[in-house]
């Protein structure tokens, strides 16, 4: 992020020229250090300034809970005013924020020494004439005297918007502030009316840092709208050839003049190195550079192509480039047929050709430059999109895209002189030096049991993507025909990435700016489309909308000519004198709404120019809206009664949500599309399980605890305009070593009478609130109560309060360590029976069922844990193979320790064993291997095994490293599964899989030539069809099995159904005919469950993402034996 400081005036008399500064700023958080480098130094620490009255820190815990509704209790209403002016003041070296409020009318008057305090820590002025948050200059990155930034909400699309005609006295004032260091008082979360409009927007985002800062340069605009969606603002740094890019723009420049030019377009010159030492090792001078910075959205100015084309527009130099899709001469278009095979991998392909294009030396570096950018940016490091360019001459169409296994992709890869298989390849990247910057690419296919490939007509290997290309179709400087393949899992980033190529180097072609199309034959789907599509995209955007936000009054005409400087066609509609007809460029991804013609539109009019007012009406200190006022006088209210506020995120699992607090699921949760982690499901519909959580988090804390929070919570709603709703909730939490329903009855009684609101007999008709007996399964039974409150002659629940259910203490692990809410009992891990108990009946004797192998607190840290881990992304799942994955050659082992987190699973795993001797021998004849003692054995026991002897003997006594070394975890979305296949031969053969998040079904089945896997499956593929979602007892033409696994418990399999049968999981998002007769494991089923499934008539849907953890032990491992860091002896 770039901060500069501009003066466009001459100093008076007697006035010294201020400096001009630039430099990076930047931050390491909340409290990040500001670094100015340039002419003059300067060094700040940005602290967090805050808004909050009396806000404490994040410790809290629970033991009676009360959760009331503040939206409609006593003093909530209709909004007021629904725009506020913030003012940035300069006050003696310090910018002041100053934004519009009354105060507190029904709070307590702070005592002098208080304020001061609580306006030196908390930034929150408590005179009541509105709130301030005080930062220094150099914090806040300005130098100004006087700035005003304007926010408002508008009701009819509910979305922040950012006044550009900010006003400003003296200075031009330029530059963002650190996202924490000036905060102004924008509501966290919507209320009363205005969540019908916009709030569900801001409360799902709240766990995002406030967007706060000030705004007057050309491109700050889309920064601010991409801080308010929380997206990235980095500003990406290119390198250009000065001479080549001066030499396009038809002139020489200064370097004060470019910047000048830069400035004004909306991107920044870094640096000029004309200045600098260049020289190489071998003596040669580099010639002079530019380093640009550029938006982080404008992928198409990643090449000199592109900033040349934008800066010849726009200085009028050029025209608007009209690209063009023309039929080759021969009328043979280029044709790639999908097959199928790719559908699981990597699904999506697109591509054009240039043809007669001419490159030279810096030509062809530019043209895989932006080939390595856009993979860095846009392609998220190819996991995304990835893009292969042939020459055209050296291979010959039609063209296939399909997926095979790795060992029948057999070439010269790029750059290499041996032909070797994907296997090969892969293991040359992993060990050669000079394959090392390809090596992290790999995991986005290595597990997959096959690889994309484009071949051509004589099945010549043109590329693998997204990791190489071949050495065949390499692009050299006499290359004339270029054949662009792009490969992608999302097929709109695809399309993107190929527009922008074509975009910037069409220019080169022997006819500028055509393109030759192909056609793209999908005939699994019997589809079928010609790429890439040229055509400019049309839009509309209001010409009043424009001139409000810029604070100019332009015709459509004017507007029409200033956007043709940015590249676009626009004119004004025949049909609304208001609107203009906008054609955006195809290269012109970034503009996604007419806030983005807008700012074209002032940087083309120059934001230099923009006229400098100063507010008439508006600038008057607003008034807040009264659910916001009402909220801080009920945080205030119970922050003098003793309690600490704690702000847990508005992100929470399904099982947090209702599970653990015994709820059903109402399906009123707002659930994401696509959660990254099983912590982070749905948007929460009560307060009470973040308030828990953090209780689970502060145990160590002296009793009692007293926490409360009060903040929104939001819904479903068909009848919005959005489809949901927020609502403002009030919870608060007591634990200590009684039960506490008196204090927190306490604390109601308190709030209800500030506010005020009576205490009142139901029956007597008067306006207050009373309770009642509550039977709710979240709290104890006979120690809970409903509020009931009546205001003229309505009568409304608001909440309830009482003693929390021993259960819900036990999901949130707090009756573990303390004796609270009446439940004495430990939350630990039960003690486990011997093996034999869990012995799925029917089955080889050698399967095992635990239900409820971890507690919910277990899974609630793994689950955390394996978010934090980087993952490896397939096409429909993601894995991690910790604590590294097996070589595709020999399927060996490195020898690393296991992360620590894994060490609930692994000790869980060594303390189950066996009755007594006999079981266990059955065990090593079922596996294969004798009963002789054991090397790790020893009279005390191995070490490690959770002091086991050898009369007690575990699963994995017998292998060869005594413990599990390897664990694969897999992350399957509703509705994923997996093929029929075998985990193969690299492995002792015992596998325990943890099941967390969802319940799976997991069929089983014997292996015949109709599952389309033989015994000699490599280890870890997926091959075969589904087997259907009924009972397959007589499928395959031998007995078959279907296992119910729940979440928390552990399935073991050995022998038989390791080694001769195959297993796998339907890609259905319900699995249906659940009975006793299908379901092999239905006996050992967890409490609940059983009764669950018979009351939906044997169906179960899988609504949430499910992680399983698969343990095994690699029988080849370069070093054996460790595990978590010691070896056992």
């Amino acid at each position: 992020m770039r901060v500069k400081y501009r003066q466009d005036r001459e100093p008076r008399p007697g006035e010294a020229r201020q400096p001009q500064l630039r430099g990076r700023q930047v931050a390491d958080g909340p409290a990040g250090k500001l670094r100015w480098q340039g002419e003059e130094r300067r060094e700040a620490t940005a602290s967090s300034g805050g808004l909050r009255h009396r806000r404490s820190s994040s410790r809290g815990a629970a033991a009676a809970a009360a959760y009331v509704q503040a939206g409609v209790i006593p003093g909530s209403g209709q909004q007021g005013s629904s725009e506020m002016a913030m003012k940035l003041e300069l006050r003696g070296g310090q910018a002041v924020w100053r934004a519009g409020g009354d105060g507190f009318d029904g709070g307590e008057e702070a005592q002098p020494g208080e304020r001061q305090q609580q306006q030196q820590h908390s930034g929150h002025d408590v005179n009541g004439d509105g709130f301030e948050s005080t930062t220094t200059s150099s914090e806040a990155g300005c130098w100004g005297e006087t700035a005003m930034l304007r926010w408002w909400w508008t009701e009819d699309d509910g979305m922040m918007k950012l006044a550009s005609s900010v006003l400003l006295q003296r200075n031009l004032l330029v530059g963002l502030a650190p996202l924490h260091s000036i905060r102004p008082p924008v509501p966290r979360s919507q209320p009363a009316t205005m969540s019908e409009a916009a709030s569900s927007v801001l409360s799902t985002a709240a766990v995002k840092p406030y967007f706060s800062s000030i705004v007057t340069s050309p491109g700050c605009v889309s920064i601010a709208r991409r801080c308010i969606a929380g997206g990235d603002t980095t500003m990406p740094t290119i390198t250009v050839n000065k001479a080549d890019l001066f030499a396009s723009l038809g002139r020489e420049y200064t370097t004060h003049e470019f910047d000048e030019l830069c400035f004004e377009f909306g991107i920044e010159l870094d640096e000029d190195t004309t200045d600098n030492d260049r020289r190489e090792k071998d003596g040669t001078v580099r010639p002079p550079e530019l380093k640009i910075e550029i938006p982080a959205n404008r992928y198409d100015m990643l090449c000199i192509e592109g900033i040349s084309k934008m800066l010849n527009v726009f200085l009028g130099r050029e025209d608007v480039p009209n690209y063009r899709v023309v039929a080759p001469e021969d009328g043979e278009m280029q044709t790639i047929t999908v097959n199928e095979s790719t559908l699981p991998v990597r699904q999506y392909i697109s591509g054009a050709v240039l043809r007669g294009i001419k490159f030279n030396q810096a030509r062809y570096d530019s043209f895989i430059s932006l080939q390595d950018k856009l993979h860095q940016n846009l392609c998220r490091q190819r996991t995304l999109v990835s893009m292969g360019t042939h020459d055209l001459d050296k291979v010959k169409g039609p063209f296939t895209y399909e997926a095979l296994p790795p060992q029948d992709i057999k070439f010269v890869a790029l750059n290499q002189t041996k032909e070797m298989n994907a296997n090969e390849l892969f293991e040359h990247y992993d060990t050669d030096e000079s394959g090392r910057h390809l090596a992290k690419f790999l995991p986005i296919i290595r597990n997959s049991p096959v690889y994309p490939v484009v071949l051509d007509s004589a099945r010549n290997v043109c590329s693998l993507p997204p990791i190489i290309n071949s050495e065949l179709s390499k692009i050299t400087l006499d290359t004339r025909n270029v054949f662009v393949e792009i490969t992608a899992t999302d097929k709109t980033k695809a399309e993107i990435v190929c527009h922008i190529l074509v975009a910037m180097f069409s220019g080169y072609c022997d006819e500028p700016f055509t393109v030759e199309p192909i056609k793209i034959i999908s005939p699994h789907n019997h589809e079928s489309r010609e790429v890439p599509d040229m055509t400019p995209r049309s839009t509309t955007a209001e010409v009043s909308y424009i001139n409000a936000c810029t604070g100019l009054s332009l015709t459509a005409d004017q507007m029409c000519a200033y956007l043709k400087r940015m590249s676009y066609i626009a004119r004004p509609s025949a049909t609304d004198k208001d609107l203009l007809d906008v054609d955006v460029p195809v290269n012109r991804a970034d503009v996604l709404h007419q806030c983005d013609i807008m700012e074209d539109v002032a940087i083309a009019y120059g934001f230099n120019n923009l006229e400098k007012t100063f507010p008439g009406k508006s600038a008057t200190i607003a008034k807040p809206l009264p659910i916001n006022k009402l909220t801080d006088i009920l945080r205030l209210e119970c922050a003098m009664a003793g309690w600490s506020e704690v702000m847990p995120l508005i992100l929470c699992s399904h099982h947090e949500n209702y599970l653990w607090l015994n709820r059903e699921d109402d399906l009123t949760s707002i659930r994401l599309a696509n959660p990254k982690s099983l912590e982070y499901q749905i948007v929460r519909t009560t307060l009470l399980g973040g308030i828990l959580k953090t209780i689970r988090e502060n145990r160590r804390h002296a009793l009692p605890i007293r926490v409360f929070e009060v903040a929104d919570v939001a819904f479903q709603d068909e009848t919005k305009e959005r489809k949901t709703r927020n609502e403002r909730h009030m919870a608060a939490a007591w634990c200590g070593k009684t039960s506490g329903f008196e204090v927190v009855h306490g604390l109601l009684d308190r709030v209800m009478s500030m506010l005020p609101a009576a205490f009142v007999d139901r029956e007597g008709g008067k306006d207050g609130y009373w309770i009642e007996e509550l039977k709710s399964e979240t709290y104890f039974p006979g120690r809970q109560a409903e509020i009931w409150y009546r205001k003229k002659g309505k009568t409304t629940s608001i909440g309830s309060f009482g003693v929390l259910h021993p259960s819900v203490l036990k999901s949130f692990d707090i009756a573990r360590k303390r004796d609270c809410n009446m439940a004495n009992a430990s939350a630990s891990r039960p003690e486990f029976r011997p093996l034999e108990e869990y012995r799925i009946a029917g089955m080889p004797e050698a399967a095992y069922y635990i239900p409820d192998f971890l507690t919910p607190a277990e899974s609630t840290a793994l689950l955390a844990a394996i978010a934090k881990q980087p993952w490896t992304t397939l096409t429909h799942r993601r894995l991690q193979p910790h604590p590294a994955p097996l070589t595709p050659a020999g399927h060996l082992l490195t020898a690393k320790a296991l992360p620590p987190f894994l060490a609930p699973v692994i000790n869980g795993l060594l303390e189950l064993s066996f009755a007594d001797a006999a079981a266990e021998v059955s065990v090593d004849a079922i596996c294969g291997t004798d009963t002789q003692p054991h090397e790790n054995d020893t009279p005390d026991g191995p070490t490690g095994s959770s002091g086991r002897t050898s009369a007690t003997r575990g699963i994995f006594t017998s292998s060869p490293h005594g413990a599990p070394n390897h664990v694969l975890i897999n992350e399957y979305p509703p509705g994923t599964g997996i093929s029929p296949h075998e985990d193969g031969a690299a492995y002792f053969p015992v596998v325990c899989t943890v099941s967390l998040g969802s319940h799976i079904v997991l069929e089983v089945s014997p292996k015949h030539e109709s599952n389309g896997v033989s015994n000699s499956t490599t280890p870890g593929t997926v091959t075969g069809t589904h087997t259907d979602n009924v009972n397959i007892n007589d499928t395959n033409g031998g007995k078959g099995y279907r296992i119910l696994q729940e979440p928390l418990s552990l399935l073991i399999t050995t022998s038989d159904l390791y080694t001769s049968h195959l297993h796998g999981i339907a890609p259905i998002t319900v699995d249906e005919n659940l009975t006793a007769g299908t379901i092999a494991n239905w006996g050992l089923l967890g409490p609940g469950t059983r009764e669950k499934v018979e009351a939906a008539g044997g169906v179960l849907p899988r609504t949430e993402v499910r992680v399983s953890l698969t343990c095994r032990d690699v029988i080849k491992v370069r070093d054996a034996g460790w595990v978590f860091g010691a070896k056992r002896r």
